[in-house]
């Protein structure tokens, strides 16, 4: 997905929010990424994560994952009401 946007959207910065940490390293590299947050596991960093998403203004939130809590939490977490998820889920989303 990262590549399909990098190749559609040049211009596009692409900011994530995952779980794992140690996976960090392996998305910054990606053309178009910007900045890699990862989900906070105590709660007074998550309302900290919340006010620095939603400071940036996304024009966009993605949920690639259907059945994502992840991508559920990103989504409101960013402040975006409108939001996209596929119709499907994507392999590797459980």
């Amino acid at each position: 997905m990262l590549e399909a946007l990098a190749r559609g959207l040049p211009e596009a910065r692409v900011d994530l929010l995952i779980r794992a940490e140690e996976q960090a390293p392996l998305l910054e590299d990606f053309p178009n990424v910007g900045r890699v947050y990862c989900l906070p596991r105590r709660l007074p960093a998550l309302f900290g994560l919340r006010r620095r998403l939603r400071r940036r203004r996304y024009d966009l939130a993605v949920d690639p994952c259907t059945n994502s809590t992840n991508g559920r939490l990103g989504l409101a977490l960013s402040g975006r009401a409108n939001g996209w998820a596929s119709p499907a889920p994507i392999s590797g989303c459980v």
